[in-house]
């Protein structure tokens, strides 16, 4: 009998505590697509740079509706160890690429290298991230968050970009 009492007291504090619903709260901030996202070449001598052929294409069209033709010179681009860069950024701590990518296709053309290279797939994300949690959220949640493009793929391969200082983030273009 006493077995049966402690097995019902037991068994009603479990309902009980199972009953009680935490309180949900639904936390979210905003993306900033403000950091550029540009293009540097590591491998390269300055001669196999210097006649870059970029052309950009309708995001998704498979090459098939370009937009724009452009032959880009650098006659001293700014090396840091076997990296190229357009040139360093105002505050010399970090450097520019070559040009910033949009949310389109690109074909760039070495021909100097005898290279081609393929930049798909560039989509900027969603604008905003929200989640429940049973806790309070956090003061900084609201705050946006910074982001570059996603997605990005350079010849069929996936590739993140990488930030650098200043928030530009980098596409690396390998020989």
């Amino acid at each position: 009998m006493r077995i049966r009492k402690y097995w019902l007291l037991i068994s009603g504090v479990m309902i009980a505590f199972s009953a009680c619903r935490k309180e949900q709260y639904t936390c979210m901030y905003s993306i900033d697509y403000a950091a550029p996202c540009s293009v540097a070449f590591t491998g390269f001598t300055a001669s196999e740079l210097d006649t870059i052929i970029l052309e950009r294409y309708r995001g998704g069209s498979n090459f098939a509706d370009l937009i724009s033709r452009d032959t880009l010179s650098f006659t001293d681009p700014v090396f840091a160890g076997d990296t190229a860069y357009a040139a360093e950024a105002e505050d010399s701590i970090s450097h520019k690429g070559f040009w910033s990518l949009r949310a389109e296709d690109y074909r760039v053309l070495l021909p100097t290298a005898g290279r081609t290279y393929e930049i798909t797939g560039a989509r900027i994300g969603p604008s905003s991230y929200s989640w429940t949690q049973q806790e309070h959220c956090s003061p900084g949640a609201g705050t946006p968050r910074i982001a570059t493009l996603e997605n990005i793929h350079v010849d069929h391969q996936p590739v993140n970009p990488v930030g650098e200082k200043a928030n530009w983030y980098f596409i690396y273009l390998r020989k």
